[in-house]
């Protein structure tokens, strides 16, 4: 499903620490 696909990537992005410091921001 696309909620699992989105799961998956807001995942891999926090771990990666992609994300800029906040895991809350979706894009």
């Amino acid at each position: 499903r696309v909620e699992a696909l989105d799961q998956a990537i807001t995942d891999l992005q926090a771990a990666r620490g992609l994300v800029s410091g906040d895991d809350s921001t979706e894009e």
